[in-house]
């Protein structure tokens, strides 16, 4: 007969009672000795509970009650003679040594790292391709009369000059065969406080302000900076971003059918567009975006660079678009040739 002391719970209460237990190996019996009575348990219906490091052993009983061995020398021997294999024995073997915990936790900051940097842009960007965007005038109409609300007031350019820079897109979407794709429309406003700046919507409107109209010095310089915001919309950059944000919400918005979420999304569209700047990594995307279409329409691709540098330079100007990570790096795609 093996004893060992323990804490005993009657699964009914937190009242904690000590008591001895013993173990007859002849019947592969565990008694518990509890107060004066005596209770018998079946080893083989006894669970052991998974431990956390080197904390206490404890019994799990078919009727809900527990005991906790009170640990001692003979502890670990006292189990094993019960010959009970613990549940989740691998995660306490972790739990139990130093090189293992610290294995896998170098392991989990690894996977963590990968999921951040790859898996959730991978998935959002997917995501994305699924939300509709020209039946919904929630990322058309609604975004610009936020905008026209809030930020921009009406654009003092002749009718003349809109229609001339309206061909620059329709310059893009035929060569890059977008037609049916998306509600390409290019829309003009004062930007008072974002100044100079190009913004594109999730549904192919793109704003121009007047102040970046007065800042490009030829056509070819404007049709490279909407080829850049086209390269925006079809790549879904500020949705991607705002997914990011709230990617459970959108997960959950697919799965059971609820488009209220997209909702959501397109309320946030207009304080992205005029408080934060896009990730450099899309920034890139659009680049390479404008830089192909100018390459297959046969314009110098220093027009891009050239727009890009004069914006560099110019530190009094206050603009989103100025705020873009406009580096040598950027620069140096567009002059390269």
């Amino acid at each position: 007969m093996i004893e060992q002391f323990a804490y005993y719970y009657d699964g009914k209460n937190s009242e904690q009672k000590k008591i001895k237990i013993q173990y007859n190996n002849l019947e592969n019996l565990l008694i518990l000795n509890i107060d004066k009575n005596k209770k018998s348990v079946p080893a083989n219906k006894i669970v052991l509970l998974p431990r956390i490091g080197t904390s206490p052993y404890k019994l799990q009983f078919p009727e809900g009650d527990m005991c906790e061995i009170i640990s001692n020398s003979l502890s670990d021997s006292f189990i094993k003679s019960l010959n009970i294999e613990m549940k989740e024995k691998i995660i306490h073997k972790i739990e139990s040594s130093l090189k293992l915990v610290i294995f896998f936790t170098f392991l989990t900051i690894i996977l963590g790292y990968g999921i951040v940097q790859y898996g959730i842009p991978y998935t959002v960007k997917h995501i994305s391709k699924v939300i509709p965007l020209n039946s919904n005038n929630l990322f058309a109409e609604n975004i610009v009369e936020i905008l026209d609300e809030t930020v921009f007031s009406k654009s003092d350019l002749k009718e003349s000059k809109k229609n001339q820079y309206k061909q620059l897109l329709n310059n893009i979407i035929y060569i890059n065969n977008l037609d049916d794709k998306y509600n390409f429309n290019l829309i003009f406003r004062q930007g008072n406080d974002i100044g100079a700046n190009a913004l594109a919507l999730p549904s192919g409107t793109i704003i121009v302000t007047d102040e970046l109209i007065n800042i490009v010095s030829n056509d070819k310089e404007l049709e490279s900076i909407l080829a850049h915001e086209v390269g925006h919309i079809v790549e879904r950059h500020s949705l991607r971003q705002i997914i990011q944000t709230g990617l459970f919400g959108v997960i959950i918005t697919i799965i059971i059918g609820d488009t209220s979420y997209i909702s959501t999304i397109a309320s946030s569209i207009p304080v992205f567009l005029t408080e934060k700047h896009y990730s450099r990594n899309f920034e890139l995307e659009a680049d390479l975006y404008a830089y192909r279409y100018l390459k297959k329409s046969n314009i110098p691709t220093v027009h891009f660079a050239n727009i890009l540098k004069r914006f560099s330079d110019n530190k009094k100007n206050i603009s989103l678009f100025s705020s873009h990570p406009i580096t040598k790096e950027r620069i140096k795609i567009f002059i390269k040739d």
